[in-house]
Formats: C-alpha cells, structure tokens, sequence
C-alpha cells in the first residue's frame, strides 16, 4: 500500500529511508573501527567483510566506490592482513574514471603500496584516518532531456576537494558518494525509481493545473462581478492579482509532487586524509587544505 500509495505523493513521504550502498558500506567501516577501538580484532575483521559484501554485491542500490574500498585497504593493513590489503590497493590501482585528476594520485600511491607489500618491505601500517570538510548542499530541478536517466538534475553546490598523494598518506572526496545520490533516480541504476518518477509526473501536471485553473477562475470570475455591479474596478484588480499569486504556484505544485529522495547522512565529510604521519600537520595532503576545511577536520580512527 505504501509503494501505490507514494505514485501520489512526493518521494520518500510514505516509505521508510533505505541507505545506499556508500551508506551501507561506510557503516560497516564504522562498525569495524570501533571493534579495532575496542581491542576486539575478529569482530573487526567481520565488519570488513561485510564491507567487501555491501561492495561487490548485486543489489538493487550497490556500487563499489573508491571511498569505501580505501577504507577497506587501510584497516586491513591496521589488523596485520597485508594480503587482504594488496587486493584492495589492486582494486583502486585499477580504476579508471573519466576525472583523471580525483583518481591518478589515489592510483599512484596504491601502486607504490602494492610494490612495498610484494617486496616484503616493512611498510608503516600505522594508519590514522580524518573526516575532513562538510558535504556539499544537494540541489535539483527538472531536466526533460536525455530522458533515459530520467528527468532530475542533481548537482552540488560546492566543489569537492581535489585529491592528493603524498609519502606519509593520501586524501580522497566523497565525490563518489554524491554521484551516487545523482543517479538515484536513473534507470540503469534504479529502474523501479526511474519507473516510479514518470508515473508520479501525471500526477504532478494534474495537481499543477489545480491552482492555475483556480487562479484563472478567481482572476475572471471577480472582474465579471466588478462589471456587472458597475463596480470602480477595486474588485477586479484585487481579483487579478489573487488569481495571478495562486497561478504562479502551479510550477511549484508540480516539482513538490514530482520532487526526488536526496535523503543522506548530513553529517558526511567532503573528504578523508589517511595518514601514517605521528603529527597531522606534518601530513602534505592537511597542509593544502582551506583553513575552513582544517577547521572542520575530525579524527575518525587512530
């Protein structure tokens, strides 16, 4: 009943929130590093499995992202688990993006990585990991072209931080997870959303013509009454001007029916530094950061 029921209403009003595959994942990060905290390392090493699940599975909302995956590389590496580590080191060393500059310097350092743990070199898996920034605000609008990813233009409206490679550690955006809350709605990711947007669009165009129907109806319907009581013309003019402030309401009606779910964790960071670094200020990848995002830089694991 809730699912007919939200082809009515704007999405996300009648169905409970469902984490995305970047929530899922990092939650079980988060999981795993408080088990570490905790001096409990086989509870952690569960919760990173159950990342590399939330990763690689094929759900309805999955993805891997290279957010998650770093997190997966370095926490193995804390447990002792180099082995596990190269593989995730692999996966990013592998990825190829159309951004060349957000995944060139993550690649790079994960190649080195990769080298040092084959060679048998005894790498610093002193690891201490930092939330750093705050996530962009979300906006959208109606975009009816190149409908076969639907019809929502998402953007963020602020830039994300560059990434960065450095001897000691790297810092990576959480650019990934937004893209993930773009496509929400795209059908080659989630085809029952992208179904369910265009049956809400009718809806929407049909509540829309409510208040332009209306306004025209009060905007007519007073000067026909002004002019046949021989009014001084008050009437009609107080008439137009009510009839035109609830005309202009229908494009609103229309985008708060047909509006998307950009639900998400407020609290995401823009970025995160890892860091083998005794000292974050000693750590280069800190250092180029805007002083608002220093400020707003928090320790996650140590």
């Amino acid at each position: 009943m809730k699912e007919t029921g939200s082809f009515f209403v704007p999405d996300g009003i009648l169905t409970d929130y469902i984490l995305e595959s970047y929530e899922r994942g990092f939650l079980s990060f988060l999981l795993s590093a408080s088990y570490y905290q905790l001096h409990q390392p086989d509870a952690s090493k569960v919760e990173l499995r159950q990342l590399d699940h939330e990763i690689f599975a094929e759900l309805f909302n999955y993805g891997e992202d290279p957010v998650n995956v770093l997190f997966e590389a370095v926490m193995w590496e804390k447990l002792g688990e180099t082995g596990e580590s190269r593989v995730d080191w692999n996966q990013l060393q592998d990825r190829k993006e159309r951004r060349k500059e957000t995944v060139e310097p993550i690649r790079s350092f994960a190649l080195k990585r990769m080298n040092a743990i084959d060679a048998i070199e005894n790498i610093n898996p002193d690891w201490k990991i930092y939330a750093v920034g705050q996530f962009p605000d979300v906006q959208w609008d109606l975009r009816f072209i190149n409908l076969g990813d639907g019809y929502f233009s998402v953007t963020a409206q602020q830039k994300f931080m560059p990434a960065c490679a450095s001897d000691t550690g790297l810092r990576i955006s959480t650019q990934s997870w937004f893209e993930k809350i773009a496509t929400r709605h795209n059908n080659s990711y989630h085809p029952l959303l992208n179904i369910q947007s265009w049956i809400r669009l009718p809806f929407g165009l049909v509540y829309s013509i409510i208040p332009l129907a209306a306004g025209a109806g009060i905007a007519v319907g007073g000067c026909a009454v002004d002019a046949a009581a021989q009014g001084l013309g008050y009437l009609c003019n107080a008439s137009l001007e009510s009839g035109v402030a609830l005309m202009r309401q229908s494009p609103k009606v229309l985008k708060g029916t047909v509006q998307p779910d950009l639900r998400h964790w407020e609290n995401v960071p823009s970025g995160f530094i890892f860091s083998t670094a005794d000292d974050l200020r000693q750590e280069k990848c800190f250092g180029n950061l805007s002083p608002n995002d220093k400020s707003r830089t928090v320790k996650i694991i140590d």
